[in-house]
């Protein structure tokens, strides 16, 4: 049975949102994660005078806390769940150092892996995940595994710059121009496994940029293109945001900040709210009308989770 205050609060939210969310707690949170199967949320909270991570159910019924930190040690990102969300990734700021830790749920053991790295992305064939420094000048790349043991790897692995379709047979990439600072066109090309390439797009950013930003829709659809560069010598720093259509039928300019399922997008609307984008024919509606500071995707885009007024709140995507 909901208490009473459930009660004024979920009808007095009717009337605001598309769907009822589900509150799931209270506080000041962040590094919102989703499990992989998309049952469990992680995040964290200093709330206590300590930094912890928490996991949540998803009707807030079952909350458990998953690591704690020392007083000088704050988690400053969580980097989602691992193969079969046996473990969790997250980076530690710790006495003026920069570390990532792994945290395995069932032992709620933490260890460290990496010192003054930085989370690179994930490799499930090998049930590990990338990180990356430039402690010698150029960028080295390492497959950890959850053990912590290591093994050097090729760059390329955490290029921004390409994407991959889900099966690994098709590789979308970005090549600029020229190196002139001032040229602003780059070709986004397409390359099958023979390694031939064929020009998908041409396109000229707003912004000046050394390099583009390539993600992949969930349904492998959509690229969304992204740059962040200066108008002019001095400038301040503005954004450039693009969506192509990976047949390269069509283009819309569109600031996604998350892909949700159907070929739609989340982008920022008016006040910080979030707004459901339908990529393909551009309609937009409200998603979420109150200020939000922070959201994350479930994998299968059909579920968001979000902080907005000191509540961190779930909401499944409307069809």
């Amino acid at each position: 049975m909901l208490r009473q205050d459930q009660q004024e609060e979920e009808i007095t939210y009717a009337s605001r949102w598309l769907n009822v969310p589900v509150p799931l707690d209270r506080g000041r949170f962040w590094g919102l994660s989703f499990a992989r199967s998309g049952e469990r949320i992680a995040y964290v909270t200093h709330d206590l005078g300590f930094c912890q991570m928490l996991e949540s159910d998803l009707e807030g019924r079952e909350r458990r806390p998953l690591v704690s930190m020392n007083e000088d040690e704050v988690i400053s990102e969580v980097h989602g769940y691992g193969l079969n969300d046996r473990y969790i990734v997250y980076s530690v700021q710790a006495r003026g150092r920069h570390e990532i830790r792994v945290v395995e749920k069932d032992s709620r053991s933490a260890m460290t892996v990496a010192f003054e790295s930085y989370f690179g992305g994930w490799d499930d064939a090998h049930d590990a995940f990338f990180v990356w420094d430039r402690a010698t000048g150029g960028r080295k790349v390492m497959r950890v595994k959850v053990d912590g043991s290591a093994k050097l790897v090729d760059a390329g692995h955490v290029d921004r710059r390409v994407v991959r379709s889900e099966d690994g047979g098709t590789v979308w990439f970005a090549q600029k121009f020229s190196d002139d600072v001032n040229d602003k066109r780059f070709t986004i090309y397409r390359s099958d496994a023979s390694g031939e390439r064929v020009a998908l797009a041409m396109i000229a950013t707003t912004c000046r940029a050394s390099r583009l930003k390539l993600s992949l829709s969930p349904g492998g659809t959509y690229l969304h293109v992204s740059a962040l560069g200066t108008l002019e010598d001095g400038g301040e720093a503005v954004s450039f945001d693009l969506v192509i259509a990976t047949d390269g039928s069509h283009r819309r300019l569109l600031p996604v900040k998350g892909w949700v399922a159907g070929d739609r997008a989340l982008v920022q609307g008016r006040h910080k709210s979030l707004d459901l984008v339908d990529v393909r024919t551009g309609s937009r509606r409200p998603f979420v009308t109150e200020a939000v500071d922070q959201f994350t995707i479930a994998r299968d885009g059909e579920r968001a989770a979000f902080m907005s007024n000191g509540v961190l709140q779930l909401l499944t995507i409307p069809e």
